[in-house]
C-alpha cells in the first residue's frame, strides 16, 4: 500500500509539475530536501520521490492530503520543553 500511495503521490506532483515549478520561485522552501539541504529542481525532486529511500516533505504530505482527501495535522517535539507542539 505505501508504495502505492508513493506512486500515486509522485504522479501528481508530475501532473502539477510546472504549477509547482513556477510556485518554487517564490517559495523556496518547495525545494527544501532538509535543514540545510536543497533540490535543484522540481523535477530532481520528484525523482528522488520515486525512489523508496527519500524521506517525503511537505510538499509530498500536501500531495497526499489531496488524493485521500484528508486533513493532516503534523506537531513537532520542542526538546527543550519536552513536548509536541
Amino acid at each position: 500500500m505505501a508504495e502505492k500511495l508513493r506512486h500515486d503521490v509522485v504522479s501528481v506532483l508530475k501532473l502539477y509539475q510546472e504549477t509547482i515549478s513556477s510556485m518554487s520561485q517564490s517559495l523556496p522552501l518547495i525545494l527544501d530536501a532538509a535543514v540545510g539541504e536543497h533540490y535543484d529542481s522540481v523535477s530532481q525532486r520528484i525523482e528522488k520521490m520515486s525512489a523508496f529511500t527519500e524521506y517525503d516533505g511537505f510538499l509530498e504530505i500536501l500531495a497526499m492530503s489531496f488524493l485521500l482527501q484528508k486533513q493532516f495535522q503534523i506537531f513537532f517535539h520542542n526538546e527543550s520543553l519536552n513536548k509536541y507542539e
